[in-house]
């Protein structure tokens, strides 16, 4: 079996480049001499052309056995992920802390994959 290398350049890929837009914003506070302490924050993410990567089988030498894959990527949606997170840490004594977190994300996606 010969390896065989391909080449390419921007300009003629078969899929675009995948680009997400994001941000975050937060608050962080303490309480009682910092015994109490808690963070929120909420985020969002535009994401566009999300690249899935995947493989396909192929013939290198023609011989009708398929023996070798070549990688392959394509572009299949474009989502957004949108959450909150929470969390904080408070000293019940010396050296006793309760430390708790909760997060919730949701995701929306809008798929382009068509089967032929």
């Amino acid at each position: 079996m010969t390896a065989t290398s391909i080449r390419t350049t921007s300009s003629n890929l078969l899929f675009h480049p995948e680009t997400v837009s994001s941000w975050e914003v937060g608050l962080k506070s303490s309480w009682l001499d910092s015994r109490i302490t808690s963070s929120l924050a909420v985020f969002r993410a535009d994401y566009e052309d999300v690249e899935i990567p995947g493989s396909v089988g192929f013939d290198s030498d023609n011989d009708g056995v398929v023996d070798s894959f070549a990688g392959i990527t394509s572009n299949a949606a474009d989502a957004d992920i949108t959450g909150v997170e929470f969390e904080g840490v408070a000293q019940l004594a010396e050296p006793l802390n309760a430390t708790h977190a909760l997060a919730i994300a949701t995701s929306r996606h809008r798929p382009r994959c068509t089967a032929s």
